[in-house]
């Protein structure tokens, strides 16, 4: 009786997180939900697409990160598998949905997709390093977004006063504006986890996890969509440091005030030397993830 009582708890238990669980992975547009993202970030609003980004995705994420390893934890090994292939599949999606993109709100969506996947790929791999990767990943992720976000909602038309919508009109930015032209190729260049930016190091810290627990193929296919990735970003970086117009009509400037230009040379900064103590931020993320994510008594 007490054998079939037990069982019953832990059927239920398993169908209550499957529901919660995808549920927010449907509201995060991982693989294999992650058909209506582009759509959507096309349409939104800037500003509260740049809300959506840091502040909703974040929370969903420590939302899941809670539920993973508090809550669900006793079963979260029944998940890794799914993790994996839900975190493999969003790099990949990521990674050559982005390709075709012209217009620089959907190609952050295909951007996020592939994001989200190393995120995802951290709780997939049921160890107390790869839970701290996806949570490095998650603190990086919405700092490059909101920088990124701080660069493009400053991007006006000289005399419609518009925002940036296609990539070709981010043409003779670099002559118009050295400084933010730097800014920008440095975190752009960290979404593109180019080294020697903070994302590269995080990343392999990733590929590193996985390479311990024998799973070469996942990592033979981050290492593909990681190519792909790397020439989407790159396509965007010619946009302004190569190609140039000079027909004054159709030219873009930047143009900020001083404390959003100040926070953006402080972002591109920590880009290059703030994450150089890795095992400083390794330890501040592990004390943060032991202490509110779940019990310390799993690891100690």
């Amino acid at each position: 009786m007490i054998d079939s009582l037990e069982s019953i708890i832990e059927e239920s238990l398993h169908i209550v997180s499957i529901i919660v669980i995808f549920s927010i992975l449907i509201k995060l547009a991982t693989f294999p939900f992650h058909w209506w993202i582009a759509d959507i970030y096309d349409g939104f609003w800037s500003p509260l697409l740049l809300i959506y980004i840091t502040v909703v995705k974040l929370g969903l994420f420590l939302f899941l990160f809670k539920l993973v390893l508090n809550l669900f934890y006793a079963i979260s090994f029944a998940y890794s598998y799914y993790f994996v292939f839900i975190g493999t599949g969003s790099i990949l999606i990521g990674a050559i949905g982005a390709i075709t993109q012209v217009k620089i709100k959907r190609f952050l969506g295909f951007s996020s997709i592939s994001h989200a996947g190393y995120i995802i790929l951290g709780l997939g791999s049921y160890h107390i390093n790869g839970y701290i990767a996806g949570f490095l990943y998650l603190i990086l992720y919405s700092m490059i977004s909101l920088s990124f976000f701080g660069c493009l909602l400053n991007i006006n038309h000289m005399v419609t006063g518009k925002n940036i919508v296609f990539f070709n009109q981010l043409y003779s930015l670099s002559i118009l504006n050295k400084e933010w032209s730097i800014n920008l190729f440095i975190i752009v260049g960290t979404m593109a986890s180019m080294p020697p930016f903070s994302s590269f190091f995080t990343k392999i810290y990733v590929y590193s996890i996985y390479m311990d627990n024998k799973t070469e193929l996942v990592v033979w296919v981050l290492l593909c969509s990681s190519v792909l990735t790397l020439y989407n970003y790159l396509n965007l970086i010619q946009q302004w440091m190569f190609l140039r117009v000079y027909d004054l009509r159709s030219l873009y400037i930047f143009d900020a005030k001083y404390p959003i230009r100040y926070l953006l040379c402080f972002f591109s900064f920590f880009y290059l030397v703030g994450w150089g103590n890795f095992s400083g931020w390794y330890i501040i993320s592990k004390e943060a993830l032991l202490t509110c994510a779940f019990p310390l008594s799993y690891f100690n």
